[in-house]
């Protein structure tokens, strides 16, 4: 610190010597192998690579953003469509980062979908975060699921009309009374 900062002394951390973090063995193991192989000068490189990929990266969004509207129906932001054959036409790469920016989806995700631009209509893909995309005749129609695993548990106590998720129940009481009222229904369908 005081070789950057003249006049600050300061404190030695003990965790920039502990091996358990990937920051310390980057710098103490990974870096002066990376300088031995590539020589002196290893550190500059990367930083300017990583420099040049930060501006591709740029120049990509705004491509993405700029052909998205002749390849996408985005009637529900959450859940849109692509077009097939426009997406078709476009550069692999470019069709991954429409996938990954218009869904914030994974590798495996974006992988699915490539596979459903030349799939058979009617062909299902399923995504994360409880998505799926089927590949219709023109279209790659991306849904979210509702969560629903088949068992709803109502309970009913007394007379009227009980909801459980999706599911109306109406009930009758009987005026004879040798059980409790109580009953407990379960996978109503």
């Amino acid at each position: 610190m005081p070789r950057y900062l003249p006049g600050l002394n300061g404190e030695k951390d003990q965790s920039n010597a502990d091996q358990r973090f990937l920051r310390n063995r980057v710098r103490s193991v990974i870096m002066p192998a990376l300088r031995e192989v590539f020589g002196p000068s290893v550190s500059e490189r990367i930083l300017r690579s990583s420099e040049l990929v930060r501006d591709a990266d740029v120049v990509v969004r705004s491509v993405v953003r700029e052909i998205s509207p002749a390849v996408m129906i985005t009637e529900h932001a959450e859940a849109p469509s692509f077009v097939v054959e426009a997406m078709k036409g476009l550069p692999r790469g470019l069709v991954h980062e429409i996938f990954r920016s218009a869904l914030s989806c994974t590798h495996e995700d974006v992988a699915r979908l490539t596979a459903l631009l030349n799939a058979e209509a009617g062909s299902e893909a399923s995504l994360s975060e409880n998505r799926t995309a089927l590949r219709e005749r023109d279209q790659i129609v991306v849904s979210v699921l509702e969560h629903d695993n088949g068992a709803h548990e109502v309970a009913i106590d007394g007379d009227g009309t009980y909801v459980a998720g999706t599911y109306v129940v109406g009930t009758e009481m009987s005026t004879r009374r040798s059980a409790p009222s109580r009953g407990w229904f379960g996978s109503l369908h």
